[in-house]
């Protein structure tokens, strides 16, 4: 705030001429512009005069004109250089003007001239801050509080400091002194909330939140935290009527519309949710978060009305490097590897947390090496379908396995699995990602394997903590995370040919056949449904695909509605997803289809979704993200699957998958060949149900589905991995040998 004196000052103005006395008499009665009126005269007839400078830099300042303000204040410092209130009341009105560097500038000249007034250490390291000095800043805080003890507005600055630098124990422990001195501090108790959120302290947090809000009602910024903490709760409808009352409170928090968007999206409500997001970009129109949000939602409801536009707009930010836009969302707008790497360059940069502190352990343990595997799917879902024999088969006597679980427990059959295969099984899903760190760090974890990368509940930032020797990333996200965390990726020579190579900012591990571990235990009802069961028509071809259907884009459901127009009586079999089947119907019949030819399954358990996929004919699958647990469904229950390749991981899984089950005939590299299979197999009924007996015999047979045979791959690459490490070398991409001999290393 702009001070008009201090008694600190070398020099007082002298008993002012009577205009400025007047002028002085009429700024403290607020009269304003008669008072500016006098103190402009008084310049005119001695522009030399520092008080007249002053007293209209104070005036001007009081009004808001800063820019004005500013340039009174410089006048006064010229006059007398030695003014500490001149120099500080300057660095105000640069910093009301966003003049950072100038505010600080001259914040620093006045404490050289009053080393000891804390007012003016607060407002340097606020400068400080927004210079992203945050070191510098701190330092300034805490001379305030030597200086000050009980300054709030220092504690407070200290506190968001220390959150920005993600400090947030020590920010939490800045707002709890704030509260000591004033337990009634709505802000103190928000800030108190925000810090408790970092530290995934949750149920705290919302305690903290619901203190504000009790104090001070109209706190949107409480409303608002306290939705994020409900919904890292799992409360996602009291977290949407959170965001809500944000919003009702303040129209124009384009935050919390955004968070409502979200969590909306989360409890499938995605007409509402898409309003949301697009309410922000009429505000924001180049907001990279709900560009992002948009375009997904716009695929989940497979609305693609200016989906196109969305998506130029997104390639364009990544292009230049601007904002940071969600990497698996952007899977779906490009199949170009490189393009692919640039977003998860800048999303890991921008994310990841600031500089942490490395953890890494320098030296290796005695015995079994020490496997953790960090995943928030350790529950009832696909990568648990895939991973859960892996963990079981992983050989004892060589290795400890080490679960490292960040999601929910769902109490399912899966989850007590999945405790019973590893050797210690932590739940450290309440737990920062310091804390997990930590753990890991001191369970001594030799490979830390991640099975979650840029998906949802992922922890990056623990892995940016380097707290296990070697940092691996497996199965969960296909594609480069785009950090300098992780060493290395596991990959096959089909999801990445040499031409992609380049493209992964990991070095890459090859395993002989398809990368993704496949469970041969997953069980197939052993009552087939009938086609009536289904829903689906007793006679014709049924067309089959059981991707979500955001995977689905126009080019593709162009090419499923010829096929459906070129197969008479031929139906196309797809996963029910609330919202989009609408417009799925409504794209067929604008095309020309009857949309009763559109059939959706409903969800069921695993056991009996594998075994409807017997009364299929042909899985089609998506371009440019590809089928993937949802490919091995299908061959494991027999149903063939043709796909189109493209450049990227994510476009080239099927054709992993299909390659190591004997099926390469059944990949394709552009939608032309791949309308021309799909309609070939349709019409050729001996050559499918012969791809089909191929198929059957290879269930048994087949590297895809050899689990203990992906195990050894496994072992083998990270006992690898270990001995590079044991020879002080940076990691360099490898290929497995076919039949590893994991005696002969480690």
């Amino acid at each position: 705030m702009l001070r008009v004196d201090d008694p600190s000052e070398r020099r007082m103005p002298q008993p002012p001429p009577s205009r400025l006395n007047e002028a002085a008499r009429l700024f403290q009665i607020g009269r304003l512009d008669a008072a500016a009126e006098h103190c402009a005269a008084a310049l005119r007839e001695a522009p030399e005069n520092f008080d007249a400078a002053f007293l209209l830099g104070a005036i001007r300042g009081s009004q808001g004109r800063m820019a004005e303000a500013a340039e009174c204040f410089r006048l006064a410092t010229a006059r007398d250089p030695r003014s500490f209130a001149a120099h500080r009341n300057l660095g105000v009105a640069l910093a009301g003007l966003g003049e950072d560097d100038g505010a600080a500038a001259s914040f620093e000249r006045a404490l050289a001239l009053n080393p000891k007034d804390a007012a003016t250490h607060n407002d340097l390291g606020v400068a400080l801050v927004r210079l992203q000095r945050h070191e510098a800043a701190l330092a300034h805080f805490e001379r305030a509080l030597a200086l000050n003890p009980g300054f709030a507005g220092a504690l407070g600055n200290r506190g968001a400091t220390l959150l920005a630098m993600d400090r947030a124990v020590e920010a939490a422990t800045t707002f709890a002194r704030a509260l000591a001195l004033n337990p009634q501090d709505a802000d103190a108790h928000h800030n108190l909330g925000t810090a408790l959120n970092k530290l995934k302290r949750h149920e705290e947090a919302v305690a903290s939140f619901e203190r504000a809000i009790t104090i001070r009602p109209d706190h949107a910024a409480a409303n608002n935290g306290l939705g994020v903490a409900l919904v890292a709760l799992r409360r996602e409808k009291a977290a949407a009527a959170s965001f809500e009352r944000a919003l009702a409170l303040q129209p124009g928090y384009m935050e919390a519309r955004l968070n409502l968007a979200n969590v909306l999206r989360s409890l499938k409500r995605y007409e509402p949710a898409l309003a949301n997001a697009m309410a922000v970009l009429a505000r924001l129109p180049d907001d990279a978060a709900a560009l992002t949000l948009a375009a997904a939602l716009k695929r989940h409801l497979c609305d693609w009305q200016g989906l196109g536009e969305i998506d130029a707009t997104l390639m364009a930010h990544v292009a230049a490097g601007r904002g940071a836009v969600l990497p698996f969302m952007f899977l779906t707008v490009t199949d170009d590897p490189a393009a692919q790497m640039a977003c998860a360059q800048r999303y890991w940069a921008n994310k990841r947390v600031a500089s942490p502190a490395p953890m890494r352990r320098d030296h290796l343990g005695d015995g079994r090496l020490r496997l953790g595997y960090l995943s928030a799917d350790f529950h009832d879902h696909a990568t648990a379908r895939l991973a859960a024999a892996l963990f079981e088969a992983h050989d004892r006597a060589r290795f400890e396995v080490i679960a490292f679980s960040c999601g929910p427990d769902d109490g399912s059959a899966m989850r007590r699995r999945l405790e019973a295969a590893f050797d210690q099984f932590f739940d450290v899903r309440a737990e920062s990602d310091e804390a997990i760190a930590g753990r890991i760090r001191d369970a001594g974890i030799d490979v830390l394997v991640d099975l979650k990368g840029h998906t949802e509940q992922g922890r990056l930032e623990v892995l940016a903590r380097h707290p296990a020797l070697v940092q691996v990333h497996y199965l969960g996200y296909p594609g480069t995370l785009g950090g300098d965390a992780v060493d290395y990726l596991i990959a096959d020579r089909v999801v990445v040919p040499p031409e992609a190579e380049p493209f992964f900012t990991e070095r890459l591990v090859f395993l002989d056949g398809c990368y993704q571990v496949n469970d041969r235990h997953r069980a197939i009802a052993a009552t087939t449904p009938s086609r009536l069961q289904c829903g689906l028509p007793e006679r014709g071809f049924v067309f089959c695909c059981f991707n979500n259907n955001y995977k689905i884009t126009p080019d593709v459901f162009a090419v499923w509605m010829r096929l459906l127009d070129a197969v008479e009586g031929s139906v196309l079999w797809l996963l029910a997803d609330r919202g989009s089947e609408d417009n799925l119907r409504g794209e067929a019949a604008s095309g020309g289809i009857d949309a009763r030819r559109l059939v959706f399954a409903p969800r069921l358990p695993l056991e009996a979704h594998l075994a409807r996929h017997r009364v299929a004919d042909l899985f089609l699958d998506t371009a440019p993200v590809n089928a993937h647990t949802t490919a091995s469904d299908a061959l494991w229950a027999g149903l063939p699957l043709i796909t189109c390749a493209g450049r990227s991981f994510v476009s080239r899984v099927a054709a992993s998958l299909l390659s190591a089950v004997g099926l390469s005939e059944l990949v394709t590299t552009n939608l032309r060949d791949y309308e021309e299979l799909a309609l070939t197999l349709a019409q050729t009924p001996k050559r499918l149900a012969a791809i089909r007996r191929k198929l059957e015999a290879a269930r048994a047979t087949a590297p895809l589905f050899d689990t203990a045979r992906t195990c050894r791959q496994l072992e083998a690459a990270y006992l690898t991995m270990i001995e590079i490490h044991r020879h002080g070398e940076p990691p360099r991409s490898f290929a497995v040998p076919p039949e590893p001999s994991v005696s002969a290393t480690g």
